[in-house]
């Protein structure tokens, strides 16, 4: 039986991750603006006082939260692409990993959707962590896209910043549309809509 003890960096890892998932549970169900460090603490199990020490500022737990956000999405979504053959494949199954995460009542993107929102009025001064997470998100997509072009799968003309953004935007909305009413649309059949759109990227089919 192993009963080695856990170190203190451990400790203080598992404690910062159980915050980090108190925050994102709490941003998903009441946003930002209404969520206190010390309802973070209770949820987490621990004091708001502790959260403030780890963290110094709710801010600085946004922060936190959307590197968590973007690191899990990232995980997901890349490992998925990484199995396909071809990168307009590699591309549709982005979108496929995208929109899976609609269907599963995610709180991560319920969190992340009602920060972004709030950032544009309540509370503009989150704007800047907004614009950093979009910028990965942009660039995560736009390497796959340059990939393409590069390997000559792609269309050589294809601006790859704002083909990615494109992307984004498109599955961007499709999730507000789908957050506010699920009913909106068939989003099986909205995916194969957006894949249809990603195929006039393949210079194959140009």
């Amino acid at each position: 039986m192993n009963t080695a003890r856990r170190t203190q960096a451990e400790r203080k890892a598992e404690s910062d991750g159980r915050m980090i998932q108190a925050a994102i549970e709490l941003f998903a169900e009441q946003g930002y603006v209404r969520t206190t460090l010390n309802d973070i603490g209770n949820r987490a199990g621990y004091t708001g006082g502790l959260v403030s020490n780890r963290f110094g500022s709710k801010q600085a737990l946004l922060r936190a939260v959307l590197d968590e956000i973007y690191r899990s999405f990232t995980r997901e979504s890349m490992t998925e692409v990484s199995k396909t053959e071809t990168v307009v494949a590699g591309l549709e199954r982005y979108v496929e990993v995208f929109l899976s995460r609609l269907s599963r009542n995610n709180p991560h993107l319920r969190a992340l959707y009602l920060v972004m929102g709030e950032s544009l009025g309540a509370v503009p001064e989150m704007r800047g962590e907004i614009a950093d997470f979009n910028k990965q998100t942009i660039r995560a997509v736009g390497n796959l896209i340059q990939e393409g072009v590069e390997n000559g799968e792609l269309r050589e003309d294809l601006v790859v910043r704002e083909a990615a953004a494109t992307i984004l935007g498109l599955l961007r909305g499709l999730t507000l549309l789908y957050l506010a009413d699920p009913k909106t649309f068939s989003l099986k059949r909205a995916e194969l809509q957006v894949k249809q759109l990603l195929e006039s990227l393949d210079k194959a089919k140009s």
